[in-house]
């Protein structure tokens, strides 16, 4: 979240008397800049093995691995500078705390990020950001340790492998698993990575059969994916992103399946996709009813979640905002309208949470309007 560059400009000098240390460091901070994330960390790792009190080279690898999601390794390297000198860099207790809290350590990140708010030279921006992180804190630790050891069980190597698998979604009687996966291909500057559908059956016992490419014309030489599969497994909507037909950046799309392929994606046209970025949709088990995110004029936030209802003439009616019940200041993602059609999943960074974005639910009241949403907790 913070930049080394800025300790350089609140010290006269760098934190080490080797020369060696300070080359390196040297050659991290540009990788860093370039954004050559691998190479960053090489660098500045020999640069800590040849001075372990590189003040600055710690603080960046902290950040290197915060950038990256590595919450322990950039807990091990905020620490570290933090032990060498605690008040040199303020924001140094910030970044700790925060990554403290990403780690499940709520103890210890509320511990830092008070101590932070009691340095003199700090800004209002990280002291409000401090001030929501220890409300989280304080949130999670109002849950009983015991909750916190309940671990998810994988679905197992027919569908997991060595590549991204993410975004699942069930038919209605539950036989049937569609996700995306992070495929490999080639191309003319060496191989990257585009994404596609899988599907895989459920075989009893505890088993899922192995999971297959949906195929063409499905899925295409450019990337599918956060779809949502009908409860009776005919039809699914999906995102799809640069495409000649696009409304926007990303639009959803539709396909159905006639029993032997999926047909190729169809665009949901317009009012529901727009100039703007419309993704991760979400069909109701009777089809009429079709959730999405998307970050277009009239929402709270960055990404909102909104909502349209199919007519009676087969079109999709004007995007609906829930409004503040479920959108909030923040990003909002993932809508999933459970098989009741009452019940919205969905996750969200505006709300008290355990840190970044948690899973929330809310029932549709009588009257139509949303219940305040509740945290699924531990």
């Amino acid at each position: 979240m913070l930049f080394l560059s800025q300790c350089s400009v609140i010290g006269q000098s760098l934190h080490t008397h080797s020369g060696r240390a300070l080359k390196f460091y040297d050659l991290g901070r540009r990788d860093y800049d370039m954004l050559y994330f691998d190479q960053a960390e090489s660098n500045l790792k020999i640069a800590v093995d040849e001075d372990p009190r590189f003040y600055e080279a710690h603080i960046l690898l902290g950040q290197l691995y915060s950038d990256q999601g590595d919450w322990e390794k950039a807990v091990t390297h905020y620490s570290k500078a933090v032990s060498l000198d605690s008040l040199y860099f303020p924001p140094a207790l910030y970044n700790l705390g925060r990554a403290e809290m990403r780690t499940g350590r709520y103890l210890e990140a509320k511990s830092y990020l008070e101590a932070y708010l009691r340095q003199p030279k700090t800004t209002a921006k990280l002291r409000t950001d401090a001030q929501q992180l220890i409300s989280n804190c304080i949130f999670a630790l109002s849950f009983p340790g015991n909750l916190f050891q309940t671990e998810p069980l994988s679905v197992g190597d027919s569908v997991n492998t060595e590549l991204d698998e993410y975004w699942p979604s069930v038919t209605g009687d539950g036989m049937e698993l569609c996700f995306t996966r992070e495929v490999r291909r080639a191309n003319a500057y060496g191989r990257d990575r585009q994404e596609d559908f899988y599907i895989s059956r459920w075989m009893g016992d505890g088993y899922w059969g192995l999971a297959r490419n949906a195929g063409a014309p499905l899925n295409t030489a450019g990337n599918e994916g956060a779809q949502s599969i009908s409860s009776d497994g005919r039809s699914m909507y999906f995102t799809a992103c640069d495409r000649n037909d696009g409304q926007g950046r990303c639009d959803i799309y539709y396909s159905v399946f006639d029993g032997t392929r999926w047909s190729p994606g169809v665009n949901v046209g317009q009012p529901v996709n727009s100039a703007y970025w419309e993704s991760q949709p979400s069909i109701s088990p009777n089809g009429r009813m079709l959730f999405f995110v998307s970050n277009r004029p009239g929402g709270f936030g960055g990404m909102d979640i909104w909502y349209s209802i199919i007519g009676e003439n087969g079109k999709w009616g004007k995007p609906v905002n829930p409004g503040k019940k479920i959108n909030t200041s923040g990003d909002e993602f993932s809508p999933f309208i459970y098989f009741n059609s009452r019940t919205l999943y969905f996750s969200s960074n505006g709300r008290e949470s355990f840190g970044g974005h948690d899973i929330y639910t809310t029932p549709l009241n009588r009257d139509s309007s949303w219940a305040d949403p509740a945290n699924l907790g531990p």
